[in-house]
């Protein structure tokens, strides 16, 4: 058997999970995440440990003592015991860092990379490309003075399948008409709505390494066209709210998407199709609730600064801290 790339391991007795990060940190001179996540169990009463780390020097063929730590530099692998069992580690990611804790010998084999290779990543933009911001259309509501209780009925029309989302969002983009809100009423209204931390440095990293870039998103044009001016030269796929403007500025009408609440992942299939791309092909970012359906749809599911309890429980990967670039290491 073929084994590739086995990896540093070093010995270290039980601590607390905050001993080991300060432990591992200082021998791999790494700097790791502050939080270790939640503790793996597999099959034959193999408890692995998980941490987050950036580096790993790769040794030869090494044994694997109880409470060994190992550290992980490559996209994914497989734990292979001396009986020939085989666990995949569904965290599994560039620099992971095991704590292994079963009395038999492991060795650790490269998985090939065109089978970990993504070739799309696409995003959410409220809470996700977009800081301080949960749902935009809110923004402007509350920017606009629009009549709560309508637009509260409009929401509970929809999601009790009175109407559809078309006629929702025709429904408010009228309360802002009825303002006589402008284009540029509505950039005023942005306030500290910003770009989120490490957003345009992912985004030129991922195009950089020849992925294709997509928004699948329930958010209004207006917003990342004015906070990133230059999306287009990044985008591929756009998919969301686009309002129309008179040659004045005002509002004529909203063309909605057709792919938010639960058929975000029908956009993705719509993109799968075009590029001949498969769906563990892809990775989907996103913060909500509404990214539930279209992350399950993807290869691998980020969960960014998470506000649903749901979206976690289906999300490959959580990452709680808003820099953006954070997603990278599960990319690429």
């Amino acid at each position: 058997m073929d084994f590739l790339d086995l990896l540093v391991v070093f010995e270290e007795q039980e601590v607390s999970a905050q001993d080991d990060v300060a432990y591992v940190g200082v021998k791999l001179g790494s700097e790791l995440e502050t939080e270790a996540q939640d503790v793996l169990l597999f099959f034959s009463q193999r408890d692995i440990g998980l941490l987050d780390v950036g580096y790993g020097d790769i040794v030869a063929d090494v044994d694997l003592p109880f409470g060994s730590f190992l550290a992980l530099h490559i996209d994914s692998a497989e734990v292979k015991s001396d009986d020939g069992h085989i666990i995949s580690p569904p965290f599994c990611c560039s620099g992971a860092l095991y704590k292994c804790f079963a009395s038999e010998n492991y060795l650790m084999r490269r998985c090939s990379s065109s089978s970990m290779k993504y070739k799309l990543v696409c995003f959410d933009v409220d809470g996700t490309l977009v800081d301080n911001v949960v749902y935009s259309w809110s923004v402007f509501h509350e920017a606009f003075k629009t009549d709560a209780k309508r637009r509260e009925k409009a929401r509970d029309d929809y999601f009790s399948k009175k109407i559809t989302y078309e006629e929702w969002a025709k429904h408010d983009i009228l309360l802002w008409k009825e303002k006589n809100v402008r284009r540029k009423d509505m950039v005023e209204a942005l306030g500290n709505l910003r770009l989120m931390n490490g957003a345009l440095e992912t985004l030129e990293t991922l195009k950089k390494n020849g992925l294709k870039l997509g928004i699948i998103s329930g958010s209004i044009n207006v917003i990342l066209e004015t906070l990133f001016p230059r999306m287009n030269e990044y985008f591929d796929y756009v998919f969301w709210n686009r309002i129309v403007f008179d040659d004045k500025g005002f509002i004529v009408d909203v063309i909605p998407t057709q792919f938010d609440i639960d058929s975000k992942g029908k956009a993705l299939k719509q993109i799968l199709e075009k590029e001949g791309i498969k769906a563990e092909e892809c990775v989907f970012v996103g913060d909500h609730f509404n990214d539930v359906d279209v992350m399950q749809a993807s290869g691998l599911g980020i969960a960014f600064d998470p506000k649903d309890e749901g979206l976690k429980k289906i999300a490959d990967v959580i990452i709680t801290k808003k820099d953006m670039r954070e997603i990278l290491r599960y990319i690429l």
